[in-house]
């Protein structure tokens, strides 16, 4: 898909899912993403729960949610990776969780 056909982030995920599941499968994607590069490597569930101070039941609901949106994925790390490589393409301006919802999927 060239990039004048992909779509955002929302749209995608909206269309799959509807908002609350597809909010909560990005608020995982991102914040897997930040988790991992915090840690240096893609954390498993359990590190993402201790990174997060939050329960285990709530880190597996927002996996299921991504889980839900991508199931061919293993890991959210193919997406974080092309979420940095295109925010890291715009201008140096700070991003918004706004600018995360807007990166275009093939």
């Amino acid at each position: 898909m060239t990039r004048e056909t992909a779509r955002p982030l929302a749209v995608v995920v909206v269309e799959k899912v509807g908002w609350r599941q597809g909010l909560r499968a990005v608020t995982y994607l991102a914040a897997w993403g930040l988790a991992s590069d915090a840690a240096g490597h893609p954390v498993t569930v359990q590190e993402y729960t201790d990174h997060w101070n939050q329960s285990l039941s709530l880190s597996y609901k927002e996996r299921e949610a991504f889980s839900t949106v991508w199931p061919e994925l293993d890991s959210p790390e193919v997406m974080w990776d092309q979420i940095k490589r295109q925010v890291r393409n715009r201008s140096s301006k700070s991003v918004a969780a706004a600018d995360a919802l807007a990166v275009r999927l093939p």
